[in-house]
């Protein structure tokens, strides 16, 4: 089974996954293919209801823009197909991005299933149609990147924009013991700017002002959502 949420993390949270999400996930999951997902078994279980479209319409805008921010990767990868080290770095990102996706889905159907407190996103609702403005801007300068500077500086742009701290909003929105316990919700974004960071940086030593900048900027804001749950406020 592959896909953001493994087969592996699965049986180490065995219980958890039960818990949540019923016996029928669980087996079908110990019994999935290569070619299925985690969240594809939730979607053929049906291990959600409908929910109406106003609580997660965000979520779903977050979803949205991981796509964008997918599809740009892809584009560098196939851009930059000639040099295979860029070529996989550019690829490495955009399936993070579709892993993003993933997780926010989870996040959608764990919510629905144990809760959900989106106060903590009012701050970034606001937010959202900047950010779709951003990445729509990210694809028109798409169009003029022909050397790896230019590709550099767009991939620092969109990671540097409120795109990660969206994610890591709705994950602390998430009532669900599922996503509470799983590490992937709450290091994949670290992970992932920790991976652009360290690759951009060894190839283009003089780009390291810019990602360590892009890489404080949402690490303080990991750190306030952190200090606020250790509080019992969700951020």
């Amino acid at each position: 089974m592959l896909g953001a949420i493994s087969k592996r993390d699965v049986l180490v949270r065995a219980a958890m996954t039960i818990r949540c999400f019923g016996w029928r996930v669980f087996l079908r999951t110990l019994v999935a293919g290569r070619n299925q997902t985690f969240l594809s078994i939730l979607m053929q279980e049906h291990a959600f209801q409908p929910a109406s479209a106003s609580p997660f319409e965000v979520v779903r805008q977050c979803i949205r823009l991981e796509q964008i921010a997918e599809g740009i990767y892809q584009s560098l990868a196939e851009r930059f197909s000639a040099q295979g080290l860029i070529q996989e770095f550019f690829k490495t990102l955009a399936r993070h991005e579709a892993e993003h996706g993933e997780l926010l889905e989870i996040c959608r159907i764990a919510a629905i299933r144990g809760g959900w407190d989106g106060s903590g996103l009012d701050p970034l609702r606001e937010s959202v149609p900047l950010i779709e403005r951003q990445m729509r801007e990210a694809e028109a300068k798409l169009r003029a990147v022909r050397i790896l500077g230019d590709a550099f500086w767009l991939t620092i742009e969109i990671e540097s924009s409120e795109i990660n701290r969206l994610f890591q909003a709705i994950v602390a929105a998430t009532g669900s013991d599922f996503v509470r316990k799983f590490a992937q919700f709450r290091s994949t974004v670290r992970e992932h700017l920790s991976y652009i960071q360290r690759t951009i940086t060894t190839l283009e030593p003089s780009f390291r002002p810019a990602c360590e900048r892009m890489f404080a900027c949402c690490n303080t804001h990991a750190n306030d959502s952190a200090s606020g749950r250790r509080a019992g406020i969700r951020t």
